[in-house]
């Protein structure tokens, strides 16, 4: 097995972070291109119809998501075999689209680890990219904070 090109969707939580460094390991190993990925959720208007102009309030949610990747690659020390992307729509359907289409071999992402009534309710990003995604997926718990009790 190769794994020469690895996803890490970003959703900027703490448990960003811990991909990151997972996906590093794995990619040391591998040799493999690192892609930080972001899928924007669409700001959708009232159903009265628009309160204010939601172009501008995207575009700088898009342009602060842009830097923030920026920002995340130069942190990745993979002998410059990262890059970023971001797309807007549903966070797991882009997540499984961009692997897809980019020859992503794994995708190593984070988890909330919410309860199971939280589950019920919000649904999870991670399980809907395990039942889709076209290569394996790891995810990562988010750990609590050292010192933490």
């Amino acid at each position: 097995m190769n794994i020469l090109h690895i996803l890490v969707p970003v959703d900027f939580s703490e448990g960003t972070s811990q991909a990151i460094e997972y996906a590093v390991g794995i990619g040391g190993k591998f040799s493999s291109r690192i892609t930080l990925f972001h899928v924007m959720q669409p700001v959708s208007p009232p159903p009265d119809g628009p309160m204010f102009p939601f172009d501008p309030y995207e575009q700088a949610m898009t342009e602060a998501a842009s830097r923030e990747l920026r920002r995340l690659s130069t942190t990745v020390a993979l002998n410059g075999k990262v890059d970023t992307d971001m797309t807007s729509g549903i966070p797991w359907a882009g997540i499984v689209d961009r692997a897809r289409r980019g020859g992503i071999d794994l995708i190593v992402m984070p988890t909330h680890g919410r309860t199971a009534f939280k589950h019920l309710l919000l649904g999870s990003v991670a399980e809907r990219v395990v039942q889709h995604a076209p290569c394996p997926v790891l995810v990562v718990r988010q750990h609590p904070a050292s010192g933490a009790t």
